[in-house]
């Protein structure tokens, strides 16, 4: 399906930018993702470093390769496997009564714990990685078209982050009230 140059690179753009601060987030924060990844307790414990690893340097690669241009759909499909297997953890975990622990995805100080909210994020991102792997466009994007989806994508990544710590913080505050 065609669709219009600024709506496909500002797609690009924000998938680009979700998979590089989170391999970004796994690199940084290696210690504290491996302990989330213990918690889903599907891997032994030998195999947490090196695939805790693999799964940042492919979310990079994944990233990396939107923004070049070259392989966008297959970029896409990648990035939409990624999504939908972060969003079947969170729910395994949830299903599993594990939903306190870490889920992995945070990118603040600490671990957040996995909500349902989060495997819908994932579905949600999961849809416009496959909807960005069908779509085409018929014209080169200009660079007017290139600023405002940068400046799309940056609001887009912005409010998601913004919402995610929305969610974080209502859920101390229900556990303080609850006097946790």
């Amino acid at each position: 399906m065609t669709v219009a140059p600024i709506l496909y690179v500002a797609i690009i753009y924000f998938l680009a930018a979700l998979l590089l601060v989170a391999a970004a987030h796994k690199i940084l924060r290696g210690q504290q993702f491996r302990q989330s990844l213990a918690g889903y307790k599907i891997l032994p414990r030998s195999w947490l470093k090196p695939v805790s690893i693999a799964l940042a340097l492919f979310e990079a690669l994944v990233g990396v390769l939107l923004l070049s241009g070259a392989s966008v759909a297959i970029a896409a499909v990648a990035g939409a496997v990624l999504f939908f297997t972060y969003g079947g953890l969170l729910a395994y975990a949830l299903m599993s009564g594990r939903g306190n622990m870490g889920c992995g995805c945070e990118w603040g100080e600490g671990p957040q714990p996995i909500r349902k909210w989060m495997v819908v994020r994932n579905l949600l991102f999961t849809a416009l990685a496959l909807f960005l792997a069908s779509a085409s466009i018929s014209v080169a994007p200009t660079i007017f078209d290139i600023g405002n989806a940068a400046a799309a994508a940056l609001a887009l990544f912005l409010i998601q982050s913004s919402l995610a710590e929305i969610f974080a913080i209502s859920h101390r505050i229900k556990l303080i009230r609850l006097g946790a």
